[in-house]
């Protein structure tokens, strides 16, 4: 059942309405990026609607989108596939910003009417590339270099690995984002056999497929990152390359700080998996620089739109744009070329970094302040639609209220 939110009639006053003929974008899921791109389509005359999950209403909030709730995937999947078959009365794209979203259009392209376009289908390899297993697999076919992979299914499997492998290395979820869904299991260092078999364990009795990787040495600012969208005829149209500077939880987490920066070398490593495969779509590939040999090992492909969106608006790349036009098959020209050293920054991420940071002794204070130099971007939070970070308050707020008063309950 369709559920749109309280802000339906946002588009008709927040001073720039629907261009007529411009198919509507449907953005399933939301997250920092996706909230970039809703205003960006929005400034360019695009009607944007949204699915939103329980626990992210307050990143939708404002009359930049229209929103319709709907529950948690993949339980909720029916009620997402009965709003999408009515957001078909027109024309429209669809852009994924969770891997759960990317899934659910792969598994049940279908059932979705064919008036919304979309890269993700049955026959399309987001699925492949989400699988960390079957990723580093391909890595291999096509002569990237990937963190040597251990796989275990069962407990069996898991103890004759931990007997072999090399400690420290990395302990993940083949699917990750399941993982973190059903049992909050993340990517982690273990340092020895007992630790990768209780963690390990737990992850195998929630049916999770285990991969226990090579550890690449250095610090998380030696992640880097190339973003693309490659249309159906093999062009990119979109490619500009990133270095993470911090991200939370720190070394195993989601960015909350990025720089602009060339990254020749990881969009060539880009370019080589995604032409091998035949990938159409927004992708962001994560590598990291070994410390020892300066060796670039890949790490995962995310074939959704990244959380740090908003550094293609702060390094001029026009991405929302790109992106847009990409899916809808609409012609454009050459890309625009990105802006090195400009950054994307998501406060409500960074502040809870910092604050490990303090905890381990690792803050720096100028340090910090240095890094902020260059922030063109700041995620979901912003002067000109300040509806989001009022909602964010009001949200914090009762959590810390709610807390106060369970702490002082007999």
């Amino acid at each position: 059942m369709l559920k749109p939110g309280r802000h339906r009639l946002g588009w008709a006053r927040a001073g720039c309405r629907a261009t007529e003929g411009l198919p509507r974008a449907v953005l399933l899921d939301i997250n920092d990026g996706g909230v970039t791109l809703a205003r960006e389509l929005r400034r360019r005359g695009v009607e944007v609607q949204a699915l939103v999950v329980p626990g992210t209403e307050w990143l939708a909030a404002g009359r930049v989108m229209r929103v319709h709730r709907v529950p948690v995937l993949p339980d909720g999947a029916a009620e997402w596939l009965a709003v999408l078959r009515q957001l078909a009365d027109r024309p429209g794209v669809l852009i994924t910003t969770s891997d759960a979203a990317c899934e659910l259009v792969c598994r049940h392209r279908e059932e979705i009417p064919s008036a919304l376009a979309s890269f993700e289908s049955a026959t399309s390899v987001h699925l492949k590339l989400m699988d960390k297993e079957r990723l580093y697999a391909i890595a291999a076919e096509a002569g990237i270099r990937a963190p040597w992979v251990r796989p275990a299914a069962d407990r069996a499997t898991l103890e004759r690995v931990a007997a072999e492998a090399e400690f420290p290395c990395i302990l993940k979820c083949a699917m990750s984002h399941d993982a973190r869904r059903a049992g909050g299991h993340t990517t982690r260092r273990v340092d020895c056999a007992a630790e990768l078999l209780a963690f390990g364990g737990l992850a195998l009795d929630d049916g999770h497929r285990l991969l226990v990787t090579e550890l690449v040495f250095g610090g998380e600012n030696r992640l880097e990152g190339a973003v693309t969208v490659r249309n159906p005829a093999g062009e990119y149209v979109l490619a500009y390359g990133r270095r993470k500077i911090r991200q939370y939880p720190p070394d195993y987490g989601a960015v909350s700080l990025m720089v602009a920066e060339p990254a020749t070398e990881t969009l060539a490593m880009a370019r080589t998996l995604l032409d091998h495969v035949g990938f159409q779509g927004v992708s962001s590939l994560e590598a990291k620089r070994d410390e020892v040999s300066g060796e670039l090992v890949l790490i995962e492909v995310n074939v959704r739109l990244p959380q740090s969106w908003g550094l293609s608006r702060a390094n001029r790349s026009d991405g929302s744009w790109r992106l847009y036009r990409a899916v809808a098959g609409l012609s454009q020209g050459p890309a625009p070329e990105p802006r090195p050293g400009t950054k994307v920054l998501l406060p409500h991420l960074d502040l809870l970094t910092l604050v490990e940071h303090r905890r381990d002794g690792s803050f720096d204070a100028r340090e910090v302040l240095r890094s902020l130099r260059g922030v063109r971007d700041w995620g979901v939070f912003s002067w000109h639609h300040p509806a989001p970070t009022l909602a964010f308050l009001r949200r914090e707020a009762r959590v810390r209220w709610q807390r106060r008063r369970g702490r002082s309950a007999p």
